[in-house]
């Protein structure tokens, strides 16, 4: 799917699931490419740390697989 750069929230939502979702995607990698990363305090970071710790004892997928499994599931 090739994204129109001037989509409108309301072009999105007309939209089927899946190109919502891969709009959706597209712009976050737009974002995570093109900025820098947020300063964090050390408070934040602590948070952070903590939650990824929770988290790394949770049974769960990538994103790749996350990703490729919807658009198997909307096929």
């Amino acid at each position: 799917m090739s994204i129109d750069t001037k989509l409108t929230i309301a072009d999105i939502q007309k939209m089927n699931l899946s190109d919502q979702i891969e709009t959706l995607g597209t712009i976050w990698d737009s974002i995570v490419e093109t900025n820098q990363p947020i300063p964090l305090s050390s408070n934040e970071k602590k948070l952070l740390d903590v939650r990824f710790e929770a988290e790394s004892s949770t049974k769960g997928i990538n994103w790749k697989t996350f990703k490729k499994n919807i658009q198997i599931d909307s096929k």
